[in-house]
């Protein structure tokens, strides 16, 4: 299980090394695992994505954490149009 990351600091106000720490746990961790496990899952096998609302609703104090989660909704479309192929 990977377990996400987030703060509350807004936009302007989120130092780089806390930045990388949001990418890296919810970005990062998530493509990387799929990545070394997309060989190994059957062709009827399957991968559970969970990602979060905040990526289609706005909060502003967590505009940081939601970024990566949009991008974790992109990753599962991709994957599906993938593996259906």
């Amino acid at each position: 299980m990977i377990q996400g990351y987030t703060t509350f600091e807004g936009v302007g106000e989120i130092a780089y090394l806390e930045f990388d720490k949001v990418l890296n746990a919810n970005i990062k961790a998530p493509y990387f695992v799929i990545q070394n496990l997309s060989s190994n899952i059957s062709k009827n096998g399957g991968k559970i994505n969970i990602s979060s609302g905040v990526s289609r609703i706005v909060f502003p104090r967590i505009a940081v954490y939601s970024m990566p989660k949009g991008a974790i909704n992109n990753l599962y479309f991709y994957n599906c149009e993938r593996t259906r192929q």
